[in-house]
């Protein structure tokens, strides 16, 4: 043995192994709203719930609510809805294709405008 390779073993020996505690939470309004996610450095509020580290590591906020202390995904709401309708203004398409406009002259063709509903 090496000089002091002995009381390198028995302090390394004497070391207790204690895992690291891992905890992740998910932080929400009064509403179940998710406002954000934390891993460290924990807000002093009563609003969270323990997640998982997947979920910290892959969250999508706006997706998610808390409802009965539980984490939840919800279909995201859109609030620009619009329909396309055929036109004589508008915007100039391949007929019978609304999603192929076209610029230049082509033989046939429609026009399709927006109409927010």
């Amino acid at each position: 043995m090496l000089p002091g390779e002995s009381e390198f073993f028995q302090a390394l020996s004497s070391i207790s192994e204690t895992p690291a505690v891992e905890e992740y939470r998910a932080y929400y309004d009064t509403d179940g709203c998710v406002t954000g996610f934390s891993g460290s450095g924990f807000p002093d509020t009563d609003n969270w719930i323990k997640i998982s580290r997947e979920l910290y590591v892959t969250h999508d906020w706006s997706c998610m609510r808390i409802v009965d202390g539980k984490i939840c995904r919800v279909e995201p709401v859109y609030f620009h809805h619009f329909a396309l309708t055929r036109s004589n203004k508008g915007v100039k398409v391949v007929k019978g294709h609304a999603g192929i406009v076209v610029e230049d002259d082509y033989s046939e063709t429609e026009y399709y405008e927006r109409r927010n509903r």
